[in-house]
């Protein structure tokens, strides 16, 4: 098993606080879970990434962003003469 890869210290104690203590564990998990934790962010992810890849375990997954049709419950917004009516 390979350690974590060096991160910040917020983050390595929210990633084992969560159960992922080895670069291992880290392999295939995706990005959206990983941004709320407590003192994580990109630098992090970028790490985290060149770590699994250097080791040849799965990369983090970036979840496709499901987007809504533009018209779909978008309101125009208003003109300032009609927020005065």
């Amino acid at each position: 098993m390979t350690a974590l890869p060096r991160t910040s210290a917020p983050a390595e104690r929210a990633l084992v606080a969560v159960g992922y203590d080895t670069l291992q564990s880290l392999a295939g998990v995706s990005v959206a879970d990983l941004m709320p934790l407590h003192g994580f962010g990109p630098l992090d992810v970028e790490r985290i990434r060149a770590a699994l890849a250097a080791a040849g375990l799965p990369a983090l997954v970036r979840p496709a962003r499901e987007l809504a049709p533009p018209s779909a419950g978008v309101r125009s917004p208003r003109t300032s003469r009609e927020s005065r009516a």
